[in-house]
């Protein structure tokens, strides 16, 4: 089974195990869970979000007569950068989801850019520019202006994750993420594959920021096992963020190999191989894959 939880929709895919043919799917659309609370605002309620995905898989089963027992493991990919808070005592979200194109940072990232000395300060760790895209200036914003989220990360019961990391806590009860989605934030050295404090502490985030975020985990492994909903029982055995999980579908597994996709916006990525590839013409180096502790890297190019 396949969880593709996107910005306008979620759908759970069935495939035959041995052909790996779709055998049935169900989408249902996230577009009325959607605000714009002031101009170039846009977020999301998280519990819709769940809700969805609980949905799609229960249309899914039911279009494929099966149930959770046929289904032998579960794959996410998920809509990249998205920023989900929540604590971990309720499990509720202490603030909507603000999504990836979501622009109400730019003070936030300018702030930083002047403080760091320009856009590309970090991008010789993580392979990104200081941009509103990311959730790690979105964590920033979050953190000065919603008391509720400050009062959990004192409290140290703060959580925080991109959507995929949402799903699985909620789906079963671990608080962790994979390479690609880590690759996404700003805060996550994109050669190790590990979160760095420099960068968590150039953000203006406190140290203790780092109880907050997630065990960063391969993409291809057994991430937790499915305790509530249709699919309960089921083993997730891979996420991949939305643009890297395009390109492995394609199969671009070969240094050079490409692919472009037409959704929200337009994405282009080319595998890099197997160590991060700084771009002279305004690319992002990003996370591609880690099957099995091998780390695979891609350059990204994005019309948004």
């Amino acid at each position: 089974a396949s969880i593709d939880q996107g910005t306008s929709s979620s759908r759970v895919i069935l495939y035959d195990a041995e052909t790996l043919e779709p055998v049935a799917s169900h989408q249902v659309e996230l577009q009325s869970a959607t605000s714009t609370p002031e101009p170039g605002w846009s977020q999301m309620d998280p519990a819709a979000i769940l809700k969805s995905v609980d949905q799609a898989a229960a249309g899914a089963l039911d279009k494929a007569n099966a149930s959770a027992k046929d289904v032998v493991g579960v794959g996410i990919t998920n809509q990249r950068e998205s920023t989900v808070c929540w604590d971990s005592r309720s499990g509720d979200a202490l603030y909507d989801c603000i999504l990836w194109h979501d622009a109400r940072t730019r003070d936030v990232s300018q702030s930083v850019q002047d403080k760091l000395g320009g856009i590309d300060a970090l991008r010789g760790v993580t392979g990104l520019p200081i941009s509103t895209y990311f959730s790690g200036v979105k964590l920033k914003w979050l953190l000065d202006e919603v008391p509720s989220i400050r009062n959990a990360l004192e409290q140290g019961s703060l959580r925080f994750g991109t959507v995929d990391t949402w799903l699985m806590h909620h789906l079963t009860g671990n608080h962790i993420t994979d390479f690609t989605n880590a690759s996404r934030t700003l805060m996550m050295d994109l050669a190790s594959g590990e979160w760095d404090a420099g960068c968590i502490d150039a953000l203006g985030l406190p140290p203790s920021m780092i109880t907050a975020l997630p065990e960063i985990r391969g993409c291809a492994e057994t991430l937790g096992v499915i305790d509530k909903g249709p699919l309960q029982g089921c083993a997730i055995t891979g996420v991949l963020g939305d643009q890297m999980a395009a390109t492995v579908g394609q199969r671009c597994f070969a240094v050079g190999d490409a692919k472009i996709t037409y959704g929200t916006g337009a994405f282009l990525l080319t595998n890099a191989g197997d160590s991060p590839v700084p771009s002279k013409h305004g690319l992002l180096s990003t996370a591609l894959y880690d099957f099995g502790g091998k780390k695979t890297y891609a350059l990204e190019g994005a019309v948004a």
